[in-house]
């Protein structure tokens, strides 16, 4: 990192390194508990100032970095180099059979909305997550104010080669034809959901899944969460005369149907729900499972979502300045990639409270990583 890393800074009354700022805001991110403010922040960076400076003998500053100098360093910082240099470093090839599956999904960040000017959308991060190891990798950041989602994620593929090799799960904002068309061009596989925004389309499907009969079929049923849930998918082939010509580039071929039923057993009452799934991959019966699982592994993304909310706190962390907020955002993606690579048995406050109080387990997570 410290030869990768841009320091923005004049060298005029520059006094600390920027990667040992950056390392030592880092280790505090993670060493934090409850839900993260930068004030707390950095008084761990004050408490650990002096144990850093022992593990990295190359470094030797006397004091910590001031809280008014370190918002400024993270108000211009270079948050997208940042997660350039930790992607590219911890990016692996992973061997499986079938295709690498991700999903992609947007999340605002809801500390950015400043409600006293009556603002009613902030800052948004768009981030991918894998199906195999459930890593996230930042993919873009938009502001929900003027700016729209699908431009982030269809300007994500437009800059992507060959992708012959991935699969991605899209919600039903993304199931438009630009998008699908860019995918289906640069060889990927996609799996997008079909809702009323795209309305005719969904008649068709409805109307071919109520009277043609399906390719394969698989059932499963879970109890989790104080409910029992039955999935059913249902696979089927689509005619291409079937839909409108504006669609051909897209390269649809298959449609999945999820039956989901849920029984609440405290209230002992009962859902039923359906979902349509568009894909440009061939019914070959491996394909076909492999979208069954795709379906269910969607939710990897939101479950990501719900830790950066709920365990780490993201939308209480305050601040209107933009960069502040991305840099942060990308700042918590890589502490829950690490910690996701820690593989510990424990849930993310178990780990996060072991780390606060042993420091010889921080060590370990980032030997076993050797991060930056």
């Amino acid at each position: 990192m410290q030869i990768k890393l841009s320091d923005f800074r004049d060298n005029r009354g520059k006094r600390h390194s920027l990667p040992f700022v950056i390392l030592s805001f880092f280790t505090a991110f993670i060493r934090s508990t409850g839900h993260l403010t930068l004030s707390d922040i950095h008084r761990i960076m004050i408490h650990s100032h002096s144990d850093l400076i022992k593990d990295l003998e190359e470094f030797s500053f006397e004091k910590c970095v001031s809280y008014s100098q370190l918002r400024r360093i993270l108000i211009a910082f270079d948050y997208t180099e940042f997660s350039e240099i930790n992607f590219n470093y911890f990016r692996k090839t992973i061997m499986q059979e079938g295709k690498y599956w991700s999903s992609i999904d947007g999340k605002e960040l809801r500390g950015s909305i400043d409600g006293v000017l009556g603002e009613k959308r902030g800052e948004n991060i768009v981030t991918k997550v894998s199906h195999d190891d459930e890593q996230t990798e930042v993919i873009g950041f938009y502001s929900g104010k003027k700016e729209s989602e699908k431009t982030v994620v269809k300007s994500y593929f437009e800059n992507q080669q060959n992708i012959s090799n991935k699969g991605f799960t899209l919600d039903a904002l993304h199931t438009t034809i630009p998008l699908l068309t860019a995918i289906q061009s640069r060889k990927g596989t996609y799996l997008s959901q079909v809702k009323s925004n795209q309305k005719y389309l969904l008649e068709e499907l409805e109307h071919i899944s109520q009277h043609l009969p399906h390719h394969y079929t698989k059932s499963e049923i879970n109890k989790e969460h104080g409910r029992i849930e039955k999935r059913t998918y249902k696979s089927y082939t689509i005619n291409s005369e079937c839909l409108s010509e504006k669609w051909k580039d897209t390269g649809i071929y298959t449609f999945i149907v999820v039956e989901r039923d849920t029984l609440k057993l405290k209230t002992n009452q009962s859902t039923k729900e359906t979902s349509f799934y568009i894909s440009n991959t061939n019914n070959s019966k491996q394909n076909i499972f492999e979208l069954f699982k795709a379906c269910r592994n969607h939710w990897k993304v939101e479950a990501k979502n719900y830790v950066r909310d709920k365990t780490f706190g993201e939308d209480s962390f305050k601040s209107f300045n933009i960069n502040l907020q991305r840099c942060f955002a990308v700042m918590l993606t890589q502490v829950i990639n690490l910690l996701q690579r820690s593989k510990e048995k424990l849930n993310f406050k178990q780990i996060r409270t072991k780390l606060a109080y042993n420091k010889d387990e921080l060590n370990k997570i980032f030997k076993s990583n050797l991060f930056l």
